[in-house]
């Protein structure tokens, strides 16, 4: 920077001392400003090289290959380092704008996977529907909560093997609702495997999309195979009014707590019961599996059942008192 600010001072005294010329001669200007392109080159080269050392470093490994799966990957190919961080970490669209895949900040990767990939019955229920603030060109719209009959039979393709994700049902309701930082009670029935299973509470991202957390998985690969069945909402504490699915969005957890099966458990070898982690990242394990194991990996995904915890049901408790007494009152 100084050495701009005195090759700007030496320009102005020369205008200062040839005032009372009319002209000024390409001479001149030469030799008046022959440091620019020096200086200007400098700095063109410390920014590449932040560029490549910094912003590069934090990309995925194979991010040129991940762009290349891209609707348009001409876009990306004159973008700067770090505004390839930047779309990574906002997410990219792949799979023909049907799966967006976006990286944290510890190299993580997090996938979510359109609602307009999923199955369902009715067709006059379940319409796919253009809106805006959605990652997804078009979402799927559900008019009848209290009876989705929607199937979710999806495949994964970039999840981080070894860390602990949440596979969450991501949606917003078609009538305006209040943002709250407090949960939703929504007593989501579903069915994952032969289970079925009850998620009471939806909760705010900060897009105003509501999330509702359905299981928690442990992948060695980073393609798993995923299958759950949406049954109903309830009409009671949610209304009557339809609903917006975006899809299901596989999101790393840290700080995690997993509770597997039993049956699991008994084939595997040298994975902790339980992961409770205070830290910022979940800590990587080496896992050693046995030949049933790794076939049944290959086949399914290993699934962990939800972890319900004692707060959980406390907190059903505490919303639902008031309201039954004051019902009983009247």
């Amino acid at each position: 920077m100084k050495v701009v600010i005195d090759e700007l001072e030496k320009a102005l005294n020369f205008e200062e001392t040839h005032k009372d010329s009319l002209q000024i001669s390409l001479e001149d200007i030469r030799l008046a400003t022959q440091n620019f392109n020096c200086i200007i080159g400098r700095g063109k080269a410390l920014e590449f090289q932040e560029d490549i050392e910094i912003w590069e470093a934090k990309l995925p490994g194979d991010y040129k290959n991940i762009i290349q799966m891209s609707k348009t990957p001409e876009i990306y190919y004159n973008l700067s380092k770090k505004d390839l961080y930047d779309m990574f970490s906002n997410g990219i669209l792949l799979q023909g704008g049907n799966m967006c895949l976006s990286v944290g900040t510890s190299g993580q990767r997090n996938e979510m996977i359109s609602a307009t990939t999923f199955s369902y019955e009715n067709n006059k229920l379940h319409k796919r529907r253009s809106i805006q603030k959605s990652r997804f060109q078009r979402v799927l719209r559900i008019i009848d909560i209290s009876n989705l009959k929607t199937q979710i039979k999806i495949k994964t393709q970039f999840l981080s093997p070894n860390v602990v994700y949440g596979a969450y049902l991501i949606f917003k309701f078609c009538d305006s609702r209040k943002f709250s930082n407090q949960p939703m009670y929504v007593n989501l029935k579903y069915k994952l495997g032969s289970e079925t299973l009850h998620a009471y509470f939806a909760r705010w991202g900060d897009d105003k999309w509501l999330m509702i957390e359905l299981c928690r998985l442990l992948p060695c690969k980073k393609d798993v195979d995923f299958e759950v069945v949406l049954e109903s909402m309830s009409r009671y504490y949610c209304g009557s009014g339809a609903i917006y699915v975006e899809g299901i969005h596989f999101q790393s957890i840290t700080n995690a707590t997993l509770k597997a099966k039993h049956e699991v458990y008994e084939k595997l070898k040298g994975v902790p019961r339980v992961y409770n982690s205070n830290s910022d990242s979940v800590q990587q394990v080496p896992v050693d599996y046995d030949g049933e194991t790794q076939q049944e990996y290959d086949e399914k995904v290993l699934y962990f059942e939800k972890t319900v915890r004692v707060y959980e049901n406390l907190s059903v408790m505490m919303y639902l008192l008031p309201l039954l007494m004051n019902n009983y009152s009247h």
